[in-house]
């Protein structure tokens, strides 16, 4: 699921880039949710959890600059899209680093052209989202948030650090061959683990940064710590 933020004053702005972004992701195919603001401090209440946020530089109450700076402060590697229809603000949101702008009125292939980088973008971060098919439909998830996936009464639950759920696979091989090119390794016949997310290998367990034990077969521990190793050597 990509999350985008949009915050303007104008509703019609507003409409027209929500319809923009929606005939974009059904033709790419990827699952959106648009959050969208007309106050600048209602933004700085709510701007977690957004992907990409689509900013207007001039609004009542709060410009785009301070609160974008505000913004940054927090989290400095959100990537901002200045809205705006005044050259004379394009300055300051270089000084803001902003990924991008978009002039008034905004054109289609605008958009178009500014998701696709905007992918290109989260692909150098973080690797390509992978598609799963869960309980609440298709969902894109990056393997750097994966820390594990676990076999529970024939199901298979995909864990995060703050979330789980059921992710519609048969197998615990059939999540090994979409995710062994991904730094994944199948430590018991219930779990394959995130080599990223590893704070400590024990004799039998394994510990995960987020404070989880998981145990690890002794048939599968020698073969383990060698590929731990060697991916450690390669670097993530």
């Amino acid at each position: 699921m990509l999350t985008i933020g949009i915050c303007d004053d104008q509703v019609e702005i507003i409409d027209d880039l929500v319809e923009r972004l929606e005939n974009w992701a059904a033709i790419q195919g990827i699952p959106l949710q648009v959050r969208t603001y007309t106050r600048g401090l209602d933004l700085l209440e709510d701007y977690q959890g957004i992907d990409l946020l689509f900013l207007d530089m001039k609004m009542p109450g709060g410009d785009g600059g301070p609160i974008a700076r505000e913004i940054k402060r927090e989290d400095p590697l959100l990537p901002i899209v200045f809205i705006t229809a005044f050259t004379q603000y394009m300055r300051m949101a270089l000084d803001i680093h902003a990924f991008g702008f978009l002039d008034k009125p905004i054109a289609q292939k605008a958009i178009d052209d500014m998701m696709s980088d905007f992918l290109h973008y989260q692909g150098a971060q973080g690797g390509e989202a992978l598609p799963f098919k869960t309980k609440d439909g298709l969902r894109m998830i990056y393997p750097k948030d994966i820390l594990y996936f676990e076999r529970q009464h024939r199901a298979i639950y995909l864990v995060m650090s703050a979330e789980r759920f059921w992710i519609n696979i048969p197998t615990l091989s059939a999540v090994m061959d979409q995710m062994a090119d991904h730094g994944f390794y199948q430590i018991h016949r219930s779990y394959i683990i995130s080599l990223k997310h590893i704070v400590r290998i024990q004799r039998e367990t394994v510990l995960l940064e987020n404070g989880t034990s998981l145990p690890l077969a002794k048939g599968r521990a020698a073969e383990f710590r060698q590929v731990y190793m060697g991916q450690m050597e390669k670097g993530w």
